[in-house]
């Protein structure tokens, strides 16, 4: 539970109302740190504590989050996944398993920062 902390530390540090949605969305995210879960997952453990919230605020709370940096969102197959791993690294997708796998390499980052001009860029890379 020290990712949820974190978050609720973020919230208040910026001002943002914390809100039992947004608490409890924090909480379900945080069980899955490592791993890189869809919005629905998301939605049936949610479902769970709090059967009253929509997949609207789901969708409006995570993308919220992203913009104050706490989580990252991405696309594989046509679902939305949450990356909770905020150190840079990359996403392996194996998709005859749908696995994603996290990579920390410095030097094929720095290599990728420096040819896209930037430390903001998204890199999954599929495996076939």
């Amino acid at each position: 539970m020290e990712q949820y902390g974190k978050m609720v530390e973020k919230l208040k540090e910026r001002g943002c109302r914390i809100t039992p949605q947004r608490l409890g969305i924090m909480k379900v995210i945080s069980k899955y740190r490592g791993k890189h879960p869809a919005l629905n997952d998301l939605m049936e453990d949610l479902k769970v504590s709090m059967p009253t919230v929509s997949f609207s605020t789901l969708y409006n709370t995570v993308m919220k989050f992203e913009e104050m940096g706490l989580i990252h969102l991405f696309n594989v197959g046509g679902e939305t996944r949450i990356d909770t791993e905020m150190k840079p690294h990359i996403n392996i997708i194996d998709r005859k398993s749908g696995r994603i796998h996290d990579l920390y390499d410095r030097k094929l980052i720095k290599m990728l920062e420096d040819r896209m001009g930037g430390r903001d860029i998204i890199v999954n890379i599929i495996a076939y």
